[in-house]
C-alpha cells in the first residue's frame, strides 16, 4: 500500500535533516579528537531521531488498526470496485487521518468504512459465529421413556427350547367324603392337560452410517439403550393385550375373570371398586397381589371426594415408604395400561415368563448393501415365552363399567 505523498515527503525531510545533523557530529568528533560532542547537537539529534520513530509508528499503528478491523468483520470490502488497499487508502486520505498522524493520535482515529456506530462492545453485538465455545454434554438425552416395565410384577425364568411346556389339572370327577367304618372310601380322579406357551420373538432394528457412529461418541451406547427400551415397551403391550394369534404373545386380558357385583353401592367410587375385586379373587381360590392402574387413574385415589367437595380420607387406603395400599395390597401404576382400564391378580403365582434369549443388540457391516454405502445395521431381538398358570386369578375390566355394577347391582 503506497503512503500519501506529502507524508513521505515529511518523513523523507527529517531524514535528511537528521543525516546531515549526524555528519555535524561526526565532523565534530574528528576535529576535538575526543569523546565529547558538543551537547546541542546531540540534543537536537535525539529529538529528531525520536520524532521519526514516533511519525513511522503512528502511520504503522493506523494501518494495524485498519487490517484488525477488516479482519473482525467490522470494515466490510467493496466486492464490485474496491481491493482492501483501496479501502485502507479512502481512509488515510480523508480529513483528519494525516493530520492525527501527525500529532501521534492516529491510533484514536476511527475508521468509517462500514458506517458501524462506535460504541461498547458486547457478546451480542460484536461477536460472530461460535466465538465462545460452549460447554457440552457428550450422552445423548433420549425421549423420556417407561421407567419400569410388566415384567418386574412377574416371575422370570429361563429355557432352551422353542416351546415351554407344563401340565394343569383341567377338570375331574369325585369328592373327598366322610367314611364309616367298613365302609368303601370315596374315589376322585383328576384330568390333567399338557399346555404348550410357545416361544415369540420381538424385534427391531435401525440403519445408520459408518460416519455417524465415528463421529458420534455417544451414538453406540445410545442406540443399544434405546432399541432396548423399544423391545421392552412392545413386551409390555403384548404380556398385557397380546391377542395370541400369529405370532404374538397370548396376554393377560384374553382369558382374565370378568367383574361381577356382588352387591350394591350408589356411591361407589374407584377403592370400592378395588375391594369388590379383591373379594371375587379370593371367591376363585387365589390371593390378589397386586393392583395395575394407567397413572391417570391411580392418582384418582388420591383425589377422590364426596358430594361436598372433601377429599375421601379411608383408612384401608394408605402409603409406606411413597408405595400406595389398598387394604394391604400394592397398587401399581404403567403407562402400558390402557387409561379407564385395570389389571388385579396373583402376579406371583397366576403367570410367568420364561426368556429364551434376553434383549441383544447387535452391529453388522455385512447387510444387503451396506458394504457398498458404508452402512451398520443395528438389530435388537428377544426371544420369550409367556405361560399364564391360572387365566382366572387375574381380573380385567373397564374401570367405569365395573363401578356403573356396583351402583347399580340390584
Amino acid at each position: 500500500m503506497d503512503i500519501p505523498e506529502a507524508l513521505k515527503n515529511e518523513i523523507s525531510s527529517l531524514k535528511t535533516h537528521l543525516n546531515s545533523k549526524i555528519e555535524e557530529a561526526n565532523k565534530s568528533l574528528e576535529k576535538s579528537y575526543t569523546d565529547k560532542v558538543d551537547s546541542h547537537v546531540k540534543k537536537e539529534v535525539k529529538a529528531l531521531s525520536d520524532l521519526l520513530g514516533q511519525k513511522e509508528l503512528a502511520l504503522q499503528g493506523a494501518i494495524d488498526k485498519l487490517d484488525a478491523q477488516v479482519r473482525k468483520g467490522l470494515i466490510q470490502r467493496d466486492a464490485e470496485t474496491k481491493s482492501f488497499e483501496d479501502l485502507i487508502m479512502d481512509n488515510v486520505m480523508k480529513e483528519g487521518f494525516q493530520q492525527a498522524v501527525r500529532e501521534n493520535k492516529a491510533g484514536q482515529f476511527m475508521m468509517d468504512i462500514t458506517g458501524k456506530a462506535i460504541g461498547t462492545m458486547t457478546e451480542a453485538a460484536s461477536l460472530t459465529g461460535e466465538v465462545i465455545a460452549p460447554n457440552r454434554r457428550e450422552s445423548i438425552l433420549e425421549l423420556a421413556q417407561r421407567p419400569v416395565h410388566i415384567r418386574s410384577l412377574i416371575p422370570q425364568g429361563t429355557m432352551t427350547s422353542n416351546v415351554f411346556r407344563y401340565v394343569q389339572e383341567t377338570a375331574g370327577e369325585g369328592a373327598a367324603d366322610m367314611t364309616e367304618e367298613g365302609v368303601k372310601k370315596s374315589q376322585v380322579d383328576y384330568d390333567l392337560d399338557a399346555i404348550d406357551s410357545p416361544v415369540r420373538k420381538i424385534t427391531a432394528f435401525a440403519r445408520i452410517s459408518e460416519e455417524m457412529i465415528d463421529d458420534i461418541p455417544a451414538l453406540t451406547s445410545f442406540l443399544s439403550r434405546r432399541l432396548t427400551k423399544d423391545i421392552r415397551k412392545k413386551e409390555d403391550s403384548q404380556l398385557l393385550y397380546g391377542s395370541g394369534s400369529g405370532q404374538n404373545l397370548t396376554g393377560l386380558n384374553q382369558n382374565a375373570t370378568a367383574f361381577i357385583a356382588f352387591a350394591a353401592d350408589s356411591n361407589a367410587q374407584i377403592i370400592d371398586l378395588v375391594i369388590a375385586v379383591y373379594s371375587t379373587i379370593e371367591s376363585l381360590e387365589y390371593e390378589a397381589s397386586g393392583v395395575l392402574l394407567s397413572p391417570k387413574d391411580y392418582y384418582t385415589i388420591y383425589t377422590a371426594k364426596d358430594a361436598n367437595g372433601a377429599y375421601v380420607k379411608q383408612d384401608l387406603v394408605n402409603t409406606l415408604g411413597g408405595q400406595l395400599f389398598i387394604a394391604g395390597i400394592p397398587v401399581f401404576r404403567n403407562t402400558a395400561v390402557n387409561v379407564g382400564e385395570y389389571f388385579i391378580g396373583d402376579w406371583l403365582n397366576g403367570a410367568q415368563i420364561f426368556d429364551r434369549k434376553g434383549v441383544n443388540v447387535r452391529f453388522y457391516d455385512q447387510d444387503e448393501d451396506n458394504a457398498q454405502k458404508n452402512l451398520i445395521t443395528v438389530i435388537a431381538e428377544e426371544r420369550l415365552a409367556f405361560p399364564i398358570y391360572y387365566p382366572d386369578s387375574f381380573v380385567f375390566g373397564t374401570l367405569a363399567t365395573d363401578i356403573a355394577k356396583i351402583q347399580d347391582f340390584t
